[in-house]
C-alpha cells in the first residue's frame, strides 16, 4: 500500500500537556505498508531508570505509544537495532534505537553518539519517521550544544531528505542543571525554526514542560511510569495529525440524497466529514432520494455502479452529484443488452417525485405487474424456444389520483437468449474442410437441456444436414469435422437445437452470418 502524508504550514499552536510546533512549509512524502517509526535517543527513549534495569521489562514511553497508535486503528511498525521490554505485558513492538550513556556529539570514547551512528541506524532500519530525544547526557558532562543536534538532522537528511523528524525539547531534571537543560531546550526551539524556513520537515514538541518534576520522576534524569506515560502522550499528540486523514464528503447539483460508508464513518445527511487513520480503505454509497437521481461521483480512486472507493493515503475530498427527475426514464434493460432466458432480472427506471404507481409490461411475455413508491422490480424473464432479438419493456406513471403523468419503453431493442453460437458465426470465420473445426456456444444455466443437436448447411446446400455424433448441450462446444469441398464454400452456418429429456426444443440458435469453408491444401 502507498500513501500520501500532506503537510502545509500552520500556527504555533498549544496543546495540552506539551506544545507542539509545525515548522515546515507544504509538501508530500509518499509511504509505502505500514509507517516505520524509529525511537531514537538515549537511555530515556530505551526506557530504564533507577529502579528498572532488566532489559526484558524496560519499556519507557514505548509500550503506551506502540498501543495507543494500534488501538487507534494506525499501521505502524517500531523500527531500530535494540529491543527492551519483550517479557512486558502487554506485547508491543520493541525495537528502538535508545542508547544509554550516549550523547548528540562528543562524548567520551567508552560511551557513542548519535551522530556518528545514525545514518547507518537509517541504512540498516529505514525509517518514515522519527523520534528524536536527545541531550540529556550532553547536560550531565557540560557540552550540551544544538548545532549537534543540528548535525544529527543533517545525518538524518542525507539519507533520506523526507523524513519526517520529530524533535523533542528534552525533559527536565531535578538536580542542579536544570537550568542548563531549560536553556539548551530553548537552543533546541531556535534550531527547530531556523531548520523550518529552510525546508527541513521538522515538528518540534515540549516534553520539558509536560512533566510534574515532584512526582513523575523515578531518579534525576528518569522518568517513572507516570512521567514516560506522559511523554507518550506528547508523541501521540504530535503523531496523529501525520496519521490521520480526513475525507469530505460534497453533494451538487439539483437533486437530493444521501451517502453512506463503509467502515461506518460517513452519513451524509447530516455526517459528511471523518478523520479516519491512514490507509483507510472506505467504500461510499450514494442513494437518491424518491424522485431524484444520481448522476455520479468525481474524486474516486474506483467507480462501481453507486459505490466509490477510496483509499486515504492522504486528505482526500470526493463529490456525488444529483438530480431532480422530471421525466419518466427506463433505465434497464438498455438497449442492446442480453438477458438470459429464464433468469431474475432487475428493471429499474426514475420518475418525478409526484409519480407513485407504475405498470410494467414486456414483450414477449405481457404483462409484469403494478408496482408503488418503488423505482425498480424483479422480472422473471420468460422462457424462450428460440432467442428473442427484439425485446422490449414498457413502464407507465400515475400520480396518487390515478392520472396518467409519463410513460417511457426502450429506446431500441434488448435480446433474449438461452442459446448463442459463438463459433463460427460471423463473415470473418473460417473452417478448413475435412478438419476439426471447433463449434463452440453459451447457454443459460436456466435452460436444463438433456442434450444438443447440431445442424450445418452449405451455401448450395439449401436445408440443413445433422451431423450425427451425440453433443453434450452442458459441455460448450464440439470437435466437428467440417466437410470437404473443392472450393471455397461462401455463407455456410451451423445450427444447435436444444432438447429436454421428453425430445421438446427448449433452445435453438443459429450463426449471424455466413462463415467460409475452404477446399483442403
Amino acid at each position: 500500500m502507498f500513501g500520501v502524508i500532506s503537510i502545509v504550514t500552520m500556527k504555533i499552536k498549544s496543546l495540552i500537556p506539551a506544545t507542539i510546533f509545525l515548522l515546515l512549509a507544504s509538501l508530500s512524502i509518499v509511504y509505502a505498508g505500514p509507517i516505520r517509526i524509529m525511537p531514537l535517543g538515549d537511555s530515556i527513549t530505551r526506557g530504564s531508570s533507577v529502579s528498572m534495569q532488566d532489559n526484558n521489562y524496560i519499556v519507557g514511553y514505548r509500550q503506551n505509544l506502540y498501543l495507543d497508535l494500534i488501538n487507534r486503528g494506525y499501521d505502524v511498525d517500531f523500527v531500530g537495532s535494540m529491543n527492551s521490554g519483550s517479557l512486558a505485558r502487554p506485547v508491543f513492538d520493541i525495537n528502538h534505537e535508545g542508547h544509554s550513556g550516549w550523547c548528540a556529539d562528543g562524548c567520551v570514547s567508552t560511551m557513542g553518539d548519535i551522530l556518528d551512528n545514525v545514518y547507518n541506524f537509517l541504512t540498516n532500519n529505514p525509517a518514515n519517521i522519527i523520534l528524536l530525544h536527545i541531550g540529556t547526557n550532553d547536560v550531565s558532562a557540560g557540552h550540551e550544544n544544538a548545532a549537534e543536534v543540528g548535525a544529527i538532522l543533517d545525518e538524518i537528511y542525507r539519507y533520506n531528505p523526507d523524513i519526517i523528524v520529530v524533535l523533542a525539547q528534552i525533559i527536565n531534571r531535578t538536580d542542579s542543571k536544570a537550568l542548563r537543560t531549560t536553556q539548551y531546550n530553548n537552543a533546541l526551539g531556535v534550531l527547530a525554526k531556523s531548520r523550518a524556513e529552510y525546508g527541513n520537515t521538522l515538528y518540534l514538541v515540549d516534553m520539558e514542560h509536560a512533566l510534574n518534576y515532584s512526582s513523575d520522576m523515578d531518579d534525576a534524569l528518569h522518568p517513572n511510569a507516570t512521567g514516560y506515560a506522559k511523554m507518550a502522550d506528547v508523541w501521540l499528540t504530535a503523531l496523529e495529525p501525520l496519521l490521520s486523514r480526513q475525507l469530505l464528503v460534497q453533494k451538487t447539483g439539483t437533486g437530493e440524497g444521501t451517502i453512506t460508508s463503509s467502515p461506518a464513518a460517513i452519513d451524509c445527511g447530516d455526517t459528511c466529514e471523518a478523520s479516519l487513520p491512514y490507509g483507510t480503505i472506505i467504500s461510499l454509497t450514494a442513494t437518491a432520494d424518491y424522485g431524484n437521481a444520481f448522476l455520479g461521483w468525481t474524486g474516486c480512486d474506483s467507480v462501481v455502479g453507486r459505490k466509490c472507493t477510496v483509499t486515504l493515503e492522504r486528505d482526500r475530498t470526493v463529490t456525488a452529484a444529483f438530480r431532480l427527475v422530471g421525466d419518466v426514464k427506463l433505465l434497464s434493460p438498455k438497449s442492446g443488452e442480453t438477458i438470459q432466458t429464464g433468469s431474475v432480472y432487475a428493471i429499474q427506471w426514475e420518475a418525478p417525485p409526484d409519480a407513485t404507481t407504475f405498470k410494467l409490461s414486456a414483450y414477449p411475455g405481457g404483462k409484469i405487474g403494478t408496482v408503488n413508491l418503488v423505482h425498480e422490480t424483479m422480472w422473471e424473464v420468460p422462457i424462450v424456444k428460440k432467442n428473442k432479438t427484439k425485446c422490449r419493456i414498457k413502464i407507465t406513471a400515475y400520480d396518487d389520483r390515478g392520472k396518467k403523468i409519463g410513460t417511457a419503453k426502450t429506446d431500441d431493442f434488448f435480446a433474449i437468449e438461452g442459446v448463442r453460437i459463438t463459433f463460427p458465426n460471423t463473415e470473418k470465420d473460417t473452417c478448413m474442410g475435412g478438419e476439426v473445426c471447433t463449434i463452440t456456444w453459451t447457454k443459460s444455466e436456466n435452460v436444463l437441456a438433456d442434450s444438443a443437436r447440431i445442424f450445418y448447411k452449405l451455401k448450395n446446400g439449401g436445408t440443413w444436414k445433422k451431423i450425427p455424433e451425440a453433443v453434450d448441450a452442458d459441455a460448450g462446444f464440439f470437435a466437428w469435422v467440417a466437410p470437404i469441398v473443392s472450393k471455397p464454400e461462401t455463407k455456410c452456418k451451423v445450427k444447435i437445437v436444444l432438447k429436454d429429456s421428453n425430445g421438446r426444443t427448449i433452445g435453438l440458435d443459429k450463426s449471424d452470418g455466413g462463415f467460409t469453408i475452404q477446399p483442403a491444401p
